[in-house]
């Protein structure tokens, strides 16, 4: 039973203007800001590879390899050499932006899952446009070939009149150009096979023995 009715106040009274309570918003507002630095800082580095993530290989292929263009494939070396150097360099540089797990006074940051993600779709793509390129080499090649066994074939046909016979030495004589605009094919998938062996394509042994 209390002995007098006194109103209970705090022995020392404190509200949000006291000084030391000031002091120690400020320093709460401070820790939070710095311990938020790192975090944002490597957000905004990841976000320097956003556009891997909205990498499709199908439009990129539709892209490179314009259908219409087909004829003039052989001017897209060094375009193709571009592609697949920067996919290749943001893979690495994504993979090296930081360690898997971040330590941080009051943040742990996992990144190997979205590193992985990110250098993934960049092999991915990659991969695709090597592969294309190596259907094209394989397309060329048979067609080089198949060009070529025709215009053998032609010329052993033994003319049967003399009509035949004009036809055969017009042809011989056209045979020339078109064997001159095959060595230029030859040489187009020569430097493909070049950019291939550039950036390591694996092939399996029949389509490398295809190319030759």
């Amino acid at each position: 039973v209390p002995f007098m009715n006194v109103e209970k106040k705090p022995a020392f009274d404190i509200d949000e203007n006291f000084p030391w309570v000031i002091d120690a918003q400020v320093r709460v507002e401070q820790m939070l800001e710095e311990s938020f630095l790192q975090p944002k800082h490597l957000l905004e580095e990841f976000k320097k590879y956003e556009y891997v993530a909205q990498l499709s290989s199908k439009e990129k292929i539709k892209s490179l390899f314009d259908r219409n263009d087909e004829g003039n494939y052989g001017n897209k070396i060094p375009l193709y050499r571009k592609e697949l150097s920067d996919l290749y360099r943001a893979k690495e540089e994504i993979l090296l932006l930081a360690i898997d797990e971040v330590s941080t006074p009051m943040f742990r940051i996992k990144t190997q899952n979205l590193k992985n993600y990110l250098a993934e779709k960049a092999e991915k793509v990659a991969s695709r446009i090597l592969e294309k390129i190596s259907e094209i080499c394989s397309q060329e090649t048979n067609r080089i070939k198949d060009t070529y066994l025709d215009m053998i074939q032609r010329m052993k046909q033994v003319p049967q009149n003399e009509q035949e016979l004009v036809d055969l030495k017009d042809f011989v004589n056209r045979s020339k150009d078109m064997v001159e605009n095959l060595k230029l094919d030859v040489n187009t998938v020569y430097n493909h096979i070049l950019l291939l062996e550039e950036f390591n394509k694996e092939y399996d042994d029949e389509e490398w023995s295809n190319f030759w």
